[in-house]
């Protein structure tokens, strides 16, 4: 299963983030390690090779909230 990626050709767009610090953006940044694997079959590209594209399931973050702050987590597998 895959979700859908955008990418931009002539780069982001007008809305996009113009301040690349994350903790701009309300909560803090996630601390630990990403629960994100992505591995490639080449770590080159060359127009017209196909490449196959692997990553580990998602989970979906679960939140809850506290003080009226909303925290998201993955749980554990």
């Amino acid at each position: 299963m895959t979700s859908l990626v955008s990418s931009y050709p002539t780069g982001a767009p007008i809305g996009a983030c113009t301040n690349l610090n994350p903790d701009s953006h309300g909560p803090s940044t996630a601390k630990g390690p990403s629960p994100y694997k992505i591995t490639f079959s080449s770590s080159t590209y060359q127009p017209g090779q196909v490449i196959q594209v692997q990553g580990i399931p998602h989970r979906w973050p679960q939140r809850w909230r506290y003080n009226n702050d909303q925290h998201w987590f993955f749980p554990k597998s």
